[in-house]
């Protein structure tokens, strides 16, 4: 995969959204020329999902629709856990690992909270110390083997147990790319107006149900819960960008380079909205 820096939504996204750093360290073993952006954009709406628990889902899925072979494991044991990703990266395979974030020692003390979704990617091992790439980190990182199972077996609220996953094949002929990228974005469209049906928390719905919620928040929980509540939101939707806002800065580069593989200039406008 070749990676392109095509303007400043496409540069932003590096630091927003933790899975398409697996895309872009995998994807160099391939011939697939596309930007980590539009690799990644495609893996999660081909499967027909934008949401964090799919993202993981999405990469593996859509994988296989643009020819990846892919393959993902949990574990129940520390050393089964790292025994398979040591053995993985002796056949030179790159790893994406599913981590708890408050347990990576690099991590700035912004970002160091309990959260048990992060994706990194693990690419060598030096001694008792792994290569990591993740997006948070501005250069390449060494985790120890010790902070590694930590963060792989991270207690709490969805538990990673130990999640790994890789690419096993390339694609032995180039996809037509065309047809996909229009089916990843009416996939999209689809889910986001049609298919949230009474559920409040998904898709469009979203946006008039928490726009009722906020103001009720200093009753629900009094002025200090609601502050920090409110801060919860913010981090997550505009900072972190896992609560989906995020997202407008991936889409964006998405549509760009869509505009350029089908030929449809009027995506490009519209990435500019």
């Amino acid at each position: 995969i070749r990676v392109e820096v095509l303007g400043r939504a496409h540069t932003r996204h590096r630091f927003l959204r933790c899975a398409s750093g697996y895309s872009v360290i995998c994807g160099r073993r391939g011939s697939l020329r596309l930007s980590r952006c539009c690799f990644f954009r495609l893996c999660i709406f081909l499967c027909g999902g934008a949401l964090c628990c799919l993202c993981v889902l999405g990469l593996l899925c859509g994988g296989r629709l643009l020819g990846f072979g892919t393959r993902q494991h949990h574990f129940l044991r520390h050393t089964s856990a790292e025994r398979k990703l040591d053995q993985l990266l002796a056949e030179g395979t790159p790893v994406g690992v599913v981590v708890g974030m408050y347990f990576l020692p690099y991590m700035p003390a912004e970002y160091r909270f309990h959260f048990n979704a992060h994706n990194i990617a693990v690419f060598g091992k030096d001694g008792d110390d792994y290569l990591v790439s993740d997006p948070i980190a501005m250069e390449k990182v060494r985790l120890s083997s010790h902070d590694m199972i930590r963060a792989r077996f991270a207690r709490g609220t969805y538990p990673p147990m130990g999640k790994l996953y890789y690419i096993r094949s390339l694609p032995r002929h180039t996809p037509d790319l065309p047809p996909l990228v229009l089916r990843a974005i009416l996939t999209n469209c689809n889910r986001m107006i049609h298919q949230p049906g009474p559920m409040p928390w998904v898709g469009i719905n979203t946006f008039d149900y928490l726009g009722r919620q906020i103001p009720r928040f200093p009753q629900q929980y009094g002025p200090k819960r609601a502050a920090l509540h409110l801060a919860q939101l913010i981090r997550m939707m505009e900072e972190i960008g896992t609560g989906g806002a995020g997202f407008r800065f991936l889409y964006a580069a998405f549509l760009q380079e869509a505009a350029d593989v089908t030929g449809i200039p009027t995506l490009n406008e519209l990435s500019a909205r």
